[in-house]
């Protein structure tokens, strides 16, 4: 993955616009990040997540009646593990280690192309670095797998993920790893 002078930062990789048309319409093929993956793929998916929702409200999420917790996406990748700062389409770097197997994949089989990581903090607390407001975790799961399945990608929620993943995305005390999900370039998925 190659970072951008244009980005949030010397760690930010600022990802191309989001192709955005109906569902089965693929992107593209543009530069791949690791595994098959390309950017313009990863920022379809995390619009997907996000921004369709986002649209026209300043990178804001919609509250839910389910849930009452402001919501971060973190990117595991081989190169490292980025959050993922919606208002900016981009993602900062917060650690450079692959967070890949600690999100879920036990590494039988092939490696996911990506990991997500949905990051869930009390209602009480103000998130400032993405001003996500309250929305549904499974939702939103359920958004990026639509998304991955319309690229021809496999998306699988996980089951597990390593306790010292909190600590590698650098989380704070009040925040929780809500959920976590693989995404695979390929059809292969044990």
């Amino acid at each position: 993955m190659t970072h951008s002078s244009r980005g949030p930062g010397a760690d930010g990789v600022l990802l191309p616009l989001p192709r955005l048309g109906g569902p089965g319409r693929r992107p593209p093929r543009s530069r791949a990040t690791t595994d098959g993956l390309s950017l313009a793929q990863l920022s379809n998916l995390l619009w997907a997540a996000f921004g369709s929702e986002c649209h026209g409200s300043g990178g804001r999420v919609p509250g839910s009646r389910r849930c009452g917790q402001a919501l971060q996406i973190h990117v595991c990748l081989p190169e490292g593990c980025f959050r993922y700062d919606a208002t900016e389409h981009a993602l900062v770097l917060v650690s450079r280690h692959d967070g890949r197997a600690w999100a879920g994949w036990h590494g039988a089989g092939e490696a996911p192309s990506l990991a997500f990581a949905y990051v869930t903090a009390g209602a009480s607390e103000h998130d400032e670095e993405t001003g996500r407001s309250a929305c549904d975790v499974p939702t939103v799961a359920a958004h990026v797998a639509a998304g991955a399945a319309a690229a021809g990608l496999v998306a699988r929620g996980e089951d597990w993920f390593h306790p010292g993943l909190a600590t590698l995305l650098a989380l704070r005390p009040t925040q929780r790893i809500a959920l976590t999900q693989s995404v695979f370039a390929g059809h292969a998925v044990h």
